[in-house]
């Protein structure tokens, strides 16, 4: 938890550059006890009504069947709506404080070439949203910030092409990665010293009990994080409370060695996307996730707030 004294809340700090500003309050915790704004579905930004649909889309839209041909051909422009969770680029949404940035991964069906981003239908090339985080990182302003980069699902083959193509890509950032023999329970001051660009802690999602790769730590054995899969406000915000209440339960001593994730995340139903297809039968009808987001984040940040 961060000080209430008057220092800290008279300290002036920038989105952009919030952890350095911070650095006098925050230096002595670690990663794990610092509280980030997250993005989820960070990268989801790129998804258009002609996008193709991704490894991840609902079973029904998959396929060769006729069935499935004429249902992409009538809910490809409506999901892209409720695909679409933010509107910002990766650089942008850095710029603008998000320290957290869940991603997902998968080849695209229209481009072999490259690897995608994706939520229900192809975003991104990973490429771009890598390229964000590294210009975001070289800027003077910003070189200071530390940065979890969560890849929470990866839709690649299973053959060693499909990780090792993914872990390709991420040598555009191998410098930054901060190594997996440094635990997370290092104070943040400690980071900063020993080096002037590592930054980045690399989170991968594998049933594997150790990756080729010498920063990527397996999300399994390094997060905490649970989906609670609501569609209610009410039953969200009762999910959270029990969350944290059965975490009260098992106190913990000393530094986590963990990293936790909130997942305060709305879970729209196949119906609530049905029903938006025609908005105007009821003023409790969304067309897109925004709308549904514009009415329960208020409420979720509320309860962030509240927290002691």
């Amino acid at each position: 938890m961060l000080p209430e004294s008057d220092d800290f809340t008279n300290t002036a700090w920038d989105p952009q550059s919030w952890m350095h500003d911070l650095r006098s309050f925050i230096g002595e915790m670690a990663i794990t006890q610092v509280c980030l704004v997250g993005s989820h579905d960070a990268a989801s930004y790129g998804v258009r009504k002609d996008s193709p649909f991704g490894a991840d889309a609902p079973g029904f839209l998959l396929g060769d069947s006729v069935f499935a041909s004429l249902s992409r051909l009538l809910f490809r422009g409506i999901c892209a709506s409720w695909s679409r969770c933010q509107w910002m680029s990766v650089r942008a949404q850095l710029d603008y404080g998000v320290r957290y940035l869940d991603l997902r991964v998968a080849t695209n069906p229209e481009d072999a070439s490259r690897l995608y981003t994706l939520h229900h239908q192809i975003s991104v090339p990973l490429a771009d949203v890598l390229e964000d985080v590294k210009a975001f990182l070289n800027d003077p302003l910003s070189a200071n910030e530390f940065i979890v980069l969560d890849f929470q699902h990866l839709y690649l083959t299973d053959d060693s092409d499909g990780k090792g193509k993914f872990f390709k890509e991420l040598e555009r950032l191998s410098d930054r990665f901060i190594p997996v023999d440094v635990p997370l329970t290092m104070p943040l001051e400690m980071l900063w010293r020993v080096s002037r660009r590592r930054r980045i802690f690399l989170v991968v999602s594998s049933g594997e009990d150790e990756l080729p790769y010498p920063a990527a730590r397996i999300r399994s054995k390094c997060m905490v994080s649970r989906w609670v899969n609501e569609n209610s406000l009410r039953k969200l915000l009762e999910a959270l409370n029990n969350l944290l209440l059965d975490d009260l339960k098992y106190p913990q001593t000393g530094v986590p060695s963990k990293l936790y994730v909130t997942q305060a995340v709305y879970t729209p139903r196949y119906s609530d996307i049905f029903r938006g297809i025609f908005p105007k039968i009821s003023r409790r009808v969304v067309s897109s996730i925004y709308g549904v987001a514009t009415r329960v984040n208020p409420s979720l940040l509320e309860w962030f707030y509240l927290l002691k």
